[in-house]
């Protein structure tokens, strides 16, 4: 059957056992191999009612899951919590993954000032670093205008134009 993963299609022949794992219940194990490949890959999951095609594709696409997790591990703090209580946790993993999709939606809307509007590709956006600069400076910008807007005096205003435009 075809299968899509993250960026292609491929045929793989797919087949699945429900059995019971120790500690674990009943599972469903499925089997995957590639048409040209010889190597077979078993996958587990305790979600019985998943078609296997849907456990074969979502394991094709873990590779940009792992990249989502690193990238909140080194630029958004996600190990970096030093609380031990489940719901601060889960809290904190909330808190990462907002200030993900805010920098995602910032890449995003540079990416259609660039004139980007393929949806048909895998998203690619810049590093997080520079996301994160990007939002800041965009946020500067915003403070600078609304003081610019409610300040009388002209020093202070022209000091503020001449930092905006650096």
């Amino acid at each position: 059957m075809n299968i899509t993963g993250l960026q292609r299609t491929h045929w793989y022949r797919v087949a699945e056992r429900i059995g019971t794992m120790k500690k674990l219940g009943e599972v469903k194990v499925v089997f995957s191999r590639r048409r040209s490949d010889h190597s077979v890959i078993a996958l587990v999951t305790n979600d019985l009612q998943r078609a296997r095609h849907r456990v074969v594709g979502d394991y094709l696409r873990r590779w940009s899951i792992e990249l989502l997790i690193k990238d909140e591990k080194q630029h958004l703090g996600l190990g970096a919590y030093r609380v031990l209580r489940y719901r601060a946790v889960v809290r904190h993993l909330h808190l990462v993954d907002c200030a993900y999709a805010c920098l995602t939606h910032v890449g995003l809307e540079g990416r259609r000032a660039q004139g980007h509007h393929n949806n048909k590709t895998v998203l690619r956006l810049p590093p997080i670093q520079q996301l994160k600069a990007d939002l800041r400076r965009a946020v500067w910008n915003e403070a600078v205008k609304e003081v610019a807007k409610v300040s009388h005096e002209r020093t202070v205003i022209r000091r503020l134009e001449k930092l905006l435009a650096a």
